[in-house]
Order: structure tokens, then sequence, then C-alpha cells
């Protein structure tokens, strides 16, 4: 279980860099800042659940029928 805790210790260290970088990547809008965390967070949860599992994007449609704008799923 310590090997476990230590490698996800390892994996939030580097998704935390990433999204450091995201920041500075994505200097022109908060959108673009969100794009690259994004794709740092599909890249983290990929190693973790790979094929035949996958991440995409859709939108979500509630019982009132209200929808969300994006979301990510997997």
């Amino acid at each position: 279980m310590d090997d476990l805790y230590s490698l996800l210790r390892e994996e939030a260290l580097q998704l935390s860099s990433e999204f450091r970088k995201a920041s500075i990547q994505g200097r022109g809008t908060s959108q673009e800042v969100a794009d690259f965390r994004e794709n740092a967070v599909q890249a983290f949860l990929g190693r973790y659940f790979p094929f035949p599992h996958r991440i995409a994007k859709g939108k979500v449609r509630d019982s009132f029928g209200n929808v969300s704008a994006s979301i990510t799923r997997f």
C-alpha cells in the first residue's frame, strides 16, 4: 500500500507541474489554460484507465432539460 501511496503522490506532483505549465503555455485566454489542463488530466486518467476505457467530451442533459456546456467523461 505504501508503494501505491508513493506512486500517487508522485503523480500528483507531476499533475501540479503540468497545471503550472498550462498557466504559462495558455497565457492568451483562460480557455487555453483550461484546454492545457484538461489534456494533462486526460493523460493522467489514461495511464490508470487504459483501453478499452476512454476519455471523451460531451454534453450532459439533466432531467429538467438543462444542458451543460461541456463535460469530460471516462
